[in-house]
């Protein structure tokens, strides 16, 4: 955690490297993956009396619901779209919309201003090593208030999917192929890609 005047370390966790030989195959990337993200899914649900899913309708957080509806299809979701009139090309209720409907779930349309913003409360949020989106949603009041009137005692979102279906572009890709003993030809495929 990094305040302005402070700084304090503590792990709260560690991946586990080098648990096995790296995946060669698509396929069987494909379907490691789908079991991780089905697992972690009804991990997040399980027990749940209701769950709140903040549904933008892209990817990542239709995803999550379309793995909610696997898993766990009798638990009562309801999914909650943040919008701004301010900001009409990112409204993408149209898409949380059809997600929601296909799974049979209700949407719940929630209008987010800058004015329900409490800038000062950023203010006083932990320090994060680049910037954030997220510390807007902590200081909105509102929002918060209008998640809470959803009556759920979980609320799920696809925040940092992108992480895990995105193409991120790092040279961290490359080195953690030489570590896994790639050939030199594959290494380079990689590093290039």
């Amino acid at each position: 955690t990094l305040g302005r005047d402070f700084e304090n370390r503590t792990t709260l966790w560690r991946p586990h490297v080098g648990h096995g030989p790296s995946i060669e195959s698509f396929k069987s990337a494909k379907e490691e993956m789908r079991a991780a993200i089905l697992q972690c899914v009804h991990a997040w649900s399980a027990g749940r009396r209701r769950v709140a899913l903040k549904l933008s309708g892209g990817l990542d957080s239709t995803l999550v619901l379309h793995c909610l509806s696997l898993v766990a299809p009798e638990l009562d979701v309801v999914c909650a779209n943040l919008f701004s009139p301010a900001a009409p090309e990112g409204d993408e209720r149209f898409f949380a919309a059809a997600a929601a409907d296909h799974v049979g779930k209700p949407l719940v349309a929630i209008e987010t201003l800058p004015e329900h913003v409490d800038y000062a409360r950023v203010m006083e949020a932990p320090l994060f090593p680049a910037p954030v989106r997220s510390c807007l949603d902590w200081s909105n009041q509102h929002l918060a208030g209008s998640i809470a009137a959803l009556g759920a005692d979980a609320l799920l979102s696809g925040q940092a999917g992108d992480h895990v279906f995105h193409r991120n572009r790092s040279p961290l890709i490359a080195a953690d192929a030489a570590r896994e003993g790639l050939s030199l030809s594959r290494w380079g495929e990689v590093a290039i890609d």
